[in-house]
């Protein structure tokens, strides 16, 4: 049993949905995104790692001013893999999604899609209630929620 192992132990619930962040400044919404790990789309003939190398040629992705990184190769990504069945040299199915990585990173090759749109008023009080509580002019928060377009006290979110 852990207890017996350890003195000290931390014990915290799983949230269930997408990670998004708000942006913030002077309490006003900025930008409002879903962050996504690192993933690709199989075409029906190339391998992962064609798939990786294609994807690590987008020219933001080479712009060394870009905050989107290239995807490694590394450990995480074979993680990932393994955990879906799959090893870097499988050719995926046409229109088949994989995730490469477990972190929704930019700089380890995530990307983001803007939901400016769809932040519910509650949301973005709560987030503007964060921001003044702490004197922030300038803030990004993220929330895991299933939904951000639901009140984040209806559908389990929390703030991370």
């Amino acid at each position: 049993m852990l207890a017996e192992k350890y003195s000290q132990l931390l014990i915290e619930n799983h949230i269930s949905g997408d990670h998004y962040r708000l942006d913030f400044m002077d309490g006003n919404l900025i930008k409002a995104v879903r962050r996504k790990a690192a993933s690709i789309v199989g075409d029906g003939s190339s391998t992962i790692e064609a798939l990786i190398q294609n994807l690590n040629t987008e020219p933001e992705r080479l712009d060394q001013n870009s905050s989107k990184g290239l995807v490694a190769i590394d450990e995480d990504l074979h993680r990932c893999l393994k955990n879906q069945g799959l090893i870097i040299t499988d050719t995926l199915e046409k229109d088949k999604s994989v995730y490469l990585k477990s972190i929704s990173n930019l700089s380890r090759g995530g990307d983001q899609v803007h939901v400016e749109s769809t932040v519910h008023p509650e949301n973005y009080l709560l987030c503007n209630v964060i921001a003044r509580t702490f004197r922030l002019k300038i803030c990004g928060i993220d929330i895991l929620s299933p939904d951000l377009s639901q009140p984040w006290y209806t559908n389990g979110a929390a703030i991370c």
